[in-house]
């Protein structure tokens, strides 16, 4: 979906289709790239904040309760679930324990989780970042060779024009005037 969109919105840009599709691979490669480092961000992010609400809970006592019956597994993955939650909402001051809203070490320790979310991807994916620069140089020179197809092209085709011309009788003087007389109509962006 996100690849259909891209296209679109590169042919609306540009004309030229060789370097729509090389803008189009760049910007995949780093959409899936930022999207990979933003899951890790959040996700570590939210780590942090969740041993930090429970370092919070478990100072003021709230796990006194529990005594030696601990809690189950399906339970303590809700819980985490909820802690999560709980975390985010406290680091943007929107959570029901006011004393989480406040808690200064709360965002300080999911900043720093978010931060080490972000780096550690980028750190342990050099391999995608050498793809992304290989894919790259491999459109840049795919581009080229396009266009020197097409220059090649372009020039046997005006050869062959030239020799249709001799070949019907016409002479090598009136085929060569014929042709100079007729830079005077061309167009701009028309080669010779």
């Amino acid at each position: 979906m996100a690849s259909k969109t891209i296209a679109k919105a590169l042919t609306k840009t540009s004309g030229n289709i060789g370097k729509n599709i090389t803008r189009k691979h760049l910007l995949e490669n780093i959409g899936s790239f930022a999207k990979a480092n933003g899951i890790t961000m959040l996700s570590e992010r939210t780590e942090e904040g969740i041993q930090s609400v429970v370092g919070s809970r478990y100072q003021r006592g709230e796990y006194d309760k529990l005594g030696e019956k601990g809690i189950g597994p399906v339970r303590a993955a809700a819980e985490a679930g909820l802690l999560g939650l709980e975390a985010n909402l406290a680091y943007f001051g929107l959570s029901n324990d006011n004393y989480l809203n406040t808690d200064e070490e709360l965002r300080k320790a999911m900043d720093i989780g978010g931060f080490i979310g972000f780096i550690m991807p980028i750190a342990g994916n050099a391999v995608k970042i050498k793809d992304i620069v290989n894919q790259y140089a491999s459109d840049k020179n795919m581009n080229m060779l396009v266009a020197k197809g097409y220059d090649n092209a372009e020039k046997d085709n005006k050869m062959d024009v030239f020799l249709d011309a001799t070949n019907s009788g016409k002479g090598l003087k009136y085929v060569t005037d014929y042709l100079e007389s007729m830079k005077s109509f061309k167009q701009s962006g028309v080669t010779d």
